[in-house]
């Protein structure tokens, strides 16, 4: 007998996003979950003309949010995603196999990849962006720090083929809108975590990601944090 999966979804305001994710997951899912932080577009319509349960929560965090699509996702095994990512064929064509056949472990990483400002990322420690999003609910949870959230496992990982694709920013002004919105969600970071951004920011530019991308995190961060 094929286990039956669940796909988690948190959103706001995602009516440009939410129909290319579900459709993505469409012939794995047996059930589609969406967290909706009380969206003003047409995100909830669209998602419930795809066949999926819609749950109108205000913003709890992103860990709360994640963890509360999880709790009202009826099956054991949950495929978590953003409205802005879609999975691969390949990677379909990988969980759709273990449905098929059987699941070794109690969660499984893959690899994403963003597209950030036309252009597939797949270098300076961008690529491989491996995350936990396919897992035994009984055997993990979302868990880390708000805003970056990360699933917890209490068991054995395993690694799937096929990329997450996920679509950053396509222009200047989303990167301004959705980093303003974080700035403004995020409380004031300690010490600790802001030595761990500049660690991170100095791996980027090692690891030479190129002038123009440089560029554009330099103005992103500068248009953020001028007002």
């Amino acid at each position: 007998m094929s286990i039956k999966i669940s796909v988690a979804i948190i959103t706001f305001n995602e009516e440009k996003n939410i129909k290319r994710c579900i459709d993505s997951i469409s012939k794995l899912a047996d059930e589609i979950v969406v967290v909706d932080s009380l969206s003003s577009d047409n995100t909830c319509s669209i998602a419930k003309s795809l066949n999926a349960t819609v749950i109108d929560q205000k913003f709890l965090g992103h860990i709360a949010q994640k963890q509360l699509a999880v709790d009202n996702c009826k099956n054991n095994w949950i495929l978590s995603l953003d409205a802005d990512e879609e999975i691969s064929e390949e990677l379909e064509k990988s969980i759709m196999n273990l449905i098929k056949n059987t699941f070794e472990y109690d969660a499984y990483s893959l690899n994403r990849v963003s597209f950030h400002l036309g252009v597939w990322i797949r270098h300076g420690g961008w690529y491989p962006d491996k995350k936990i999003r396919l897992f035994n609910k009984a055997k993990a949870y979302w868990g880390g720090y708000n805003p970056h959230d990360k699933v917890i496992v209490n068991g054995n990982i395993g690694h799937l083929q096929g990329d997450l694709l996920h679509y950053v920013f396509k222009d200047y002004s989303s990167s301004y809108r959705e980093s303003r919105q974080k700035a403004n969600k995020s409380p004031l970071l300690n010490v600790q975590r802001l030595r761990q951004i500049l660690l991170e920011v100095h791996h980027t530019i090692v690891n030479k990601i190129g002038p123009r991308y440089l560029f554009e995190i330099f103005m992103t961060y500068l248009i953020t944090y001028a007002e």
